[in-house]
């Protein structure tokens, strides 16, 4: 029982924080470039990935506010919980991960 609790404690943390993860492997990346002096196509693709973790925490943490955005846009107000909105925790981990 001790590990399923702490399997949920982990999908917990990472479904509210994986954007700052990002901001953490968007800098060590920037740091590992910095001293491994990369050029040509490895560059570009470093620093694209880098600026696609940037995005991430810019449209999910600070300032933030990219999924009430979507869910107004797209479905429009409900008053629901949060689950049923299109763009809920979980999706939007699912699609900025595995996508």
């Amino acid at each position: 029982m001790g590990a399923l609790i702490e399997r949920a404690n982990l999908m917990n943390f990472i479904r509210r924080h994986c954007y700052d993860l990002g901001l953490g492997l968007a800098l060590i990346a920037l740091t590992w470039q910095a001293f491994a002096h990369i050029e040509g196509l490895q560059l570009i693709l470093l620093l694209n990935l880098i600026v696609l973790f940037l995005r991430q925490f810019e449209e999910y943490h600070w300032p933030g506010g990219f999924p009430w955005i979507f869910n107004e846009a797209v479905r429009g107000a409900s008053d629901g919980p949060a689950a049923c909105y299109l763009l809920n925790q979980n999706n939007a981990v699912f699609i900025n991960i595995m996508g």
